[in-house]
């Protein structure tokens, strides 16, 4: 049972990373899962026919299938992202799927309508819209898109949750503009802690 999970894993870490912008369209690898159930025995027991002893044999192996998603399904690990309460006036941090992330200060400090894809996976991505600074000075009166890049799980704090302890982003030029590179949200390294140069 704990191989076949191990394959469910490896089959939902394959399927987030065709989702990554550097997979390429339609490049994605696919993995497809086996099940090696042994040695196949069919003995030619009195009375049974060749179709009664091929079903002794399926069965067991169909058992084996159904146990192996309805654990799967009954199980599902629960991420959040980064620590409950990380900021002041912050919203979005110690929650699943978050669709506002929030630092409670600067515009450029706010991601919202977020739409999370490969959530639980390996990494998790999010596009929706934040609010950009101008060249001269000031934002734009229009928010544009923004890329969210959510990684290396972990536990923020000892026996609590899992976690995406790593945020990174990139933001539009422009509204309607393109994607401009990936950087770690707020400059942080972890979105475990908080950051030391805004606890004074």
């Amino acid at each position: 049972l704990r191989a076949c999970l191990a394959a469910l894993d490896l089959q939902r870490t394959m399927r987030e990373y065709a989702l990554r912008p550097e997979a390429g369209a339609g490049a994605g690898p696919k993995v497809r899962i086996g099940l090696n159930s042994g040695e196949i025995v069919m003995s030619r027991t009195a009375g049974a026919s060749v179709s009664m002893r091929r079903a002794l044999v399926i069965l067991p192996v169909q058992l084996l299938v159904v146990l192996c998603v309805a654990a799967a399904a009954s199980s599902p690990r629960v991420v959040v992202l980064g620590k409950k309460n990380l900021l002041n006036n912050g919203a979005g941090w110690g929650t699943a799927e978050p669709t506002t992330v929030y630092n409670g200060g600067d515009p450029s400090g706010h991601a919202f309508h977020l739409r999370w894809t490969a959530w639980g996976s390996a990494s998790a991505y999010a596009q929706g819209l934040n609010w950009i600074f101008k060249p001269q000075g000031g934002y734009y009166q229009k928010p544009g898109e923004i890329e969210l890049r959510a990684y290396r799980i972990g536990q923020c704090v000892a026996g609590g949750p899992h976690a995406y302890t790593r945020l990174q982003a990139r933001v539009a030029v422009r509204p309607g503009g393109p994607l401009g590179k990936w950087f770690a949200w707020g400059g942080w390294r972890t979105i475990c802690t908080w950051p030391s140069f805004l606890k004074h």
